[in-house]
C-alpha cells in the first residue's frame, strides 16, 4: 500500500495498492481500502478526497473501488476508468 503526497490544492492523496496474485479472490483488497479510507478520513482531517488509478482492464479492481464508494471522476491521461475518487 503507498500513499501519495498530499495536493494542498485539490485536498486530496492517491493512493497504491496490489494484493498479490496468491492472496487475490478473498476479499483482501475490500478490506484494505476500505480500512484505508477510513483511516486517512479519520486521521488526516485535511484530506477530503482519495484518488485512485485502475486499470481500465482491470475489471475487479474496478468493482472493488465501486463497492468501496469510489466513483469515476473524469477521463484523463490513463484513461476513461481514472481517477476513482472517494469524497469526505
Amino acid at each position: 500500500m503507498g500513499i501519495g503526497a498530499y495536493d494542498d490544492i485539490n485536498h486530496s492523496v492517491y493512493l497504491r495498492a496490489a494484493i498479490d496474485k496468491d492472496k487475490r479472490g478473498h476479499s483482501y483488497g475490500k478490506i484494505l481500502l476500505e480500512e484505508i479510507t477510513e483511516y486517512i478520513f479519520q486521521k488526516y482531517s485535511e484530506v477530503e478526497i482519495i484518488c485512485l488509478k485502475i486499470a481500465p482492464d482491470n475489471k475487479a479492481s474496478l468493482m472493488t473501488a465501486n463497492a468501496c464508494g469510489y466513483q469515476w471522476l473524469k477521463d484523463d491521461y490513463y484513461g476513461k476508468n481514472n481517477p476513482y475518487i472517494n469524497k469526505k
